[in-house]
């Protein structure tokens, strides 16, 4: 009686040399989602700035002059600016890792979203539009008024006469890029409107061009609001437009504080 030899049978987890590949190692896990860093730059700027100007206003109703009162609310809101930032910052990352998660089981973009979206920037160049033109007006009156000035010329309202001719003429190229759907500045705007509504609320407690001022808070309280509302839409409508909400909350103080002090 004979037997035939039988081969051991092949292992498959067995390389060429005989020797079992090493086990597999999971995935790195995802780098720690993060903002650019000219966002990170423009909301420190955008917090440092509203801070100073709250407590800038708050100083001017408890009786201080508005020199003395510049230094020590840029001490305080800065302080109170540079905390918000950290807050703002801290929100943003926690919201940034959910979508990411989120969006990696998405379903491609429909045509209608897509198409819902080039609206909702479409619609905001109007209003971006209105804002460019009326600071445009109140930087150039606020500049003649400068001239004028024989009593002692404010280097504040001359430097912020200058911004709102420089906004304003840099938004009114940026109206026709919204008009087009072109949604590459949209944040910028928004924070460009916030600022512009800050600086309009410092000219109108100094008693300069006070219509004109009262004018230009509206507007860009309602740009910056559609234009972060437009960024909010385009980055998937997800949570709510604490930015476009926020804006509205900044005017309304820029109009509120200096009227009652």
């Amino acid at each position: 009686m004979t037997t035939s030899f039988q081969p051991p049978e092949p292992d498959p987890t067995a390389t060429a040399a005989g020797v079992p590949p090493p086990p597999l190692e999971p995935p790195p896990p995802p780098p720690e989602p993060k903002p650019a860093a000219g966002q990170m730059i423009s909301w420190l700027v955008t917090a440092v700035i509203v801070g100073w100007f709250v407590v800038y206003n708050i100083v001017r109703i408890a009786g201080r002059a508005p020199s003395s009162a510049a230094w020590i609310s840029l001490a305080i809101g800065g302080i109170l600016g540079v905390a918000g930032f950290f807050v703002t910052l801290t929100i943003w990352r926690r919201r940034a890792g959910e979508a990411a998660s989120l969006e990696s089981g998405r379903a491609p973009e429909s045509p209608e979203a897509a198409e819902a979206r080039r609206r909702a920037v479409a619609a905001a160049s109007p209003v971006v539009g209105a804002l460019a033109v009326v600071a445009i007006v109140v930087g150039i009156a606020m500049a003649i008024a400068w001239v004028g000035d024989t009593g002692g010329r404010s280097l504040v309202r001359i430097l912020i006469a200058g911004w709102d001719i420089l906004v304003g003429a840099w938004l009114l190229e940026e109206t026709a890029a919204l008009y087009r759907g072109d949604a590459e500045a949209v944040d910028s705007i928004g924070l460009a409107a916030l600022l512009t509504a800050v600086m309009a609320g410092v000219a109108l407690s100094r008693d300069t061009i006070s219509i004109g001022q009262i004018v230009l808070i509206a507007v860009s309280g309602a740009a910056g609001a559609v234009a972060y509302y437009a960024a909010w839409r385009l980055a998937g409508s997800r949570g709510v437009p604490i930015a476009a909400a926020g804006t509205v909350v900044a005017a309304v103080l820029a109009l509120v504080i200096p009227l009652a002090s």
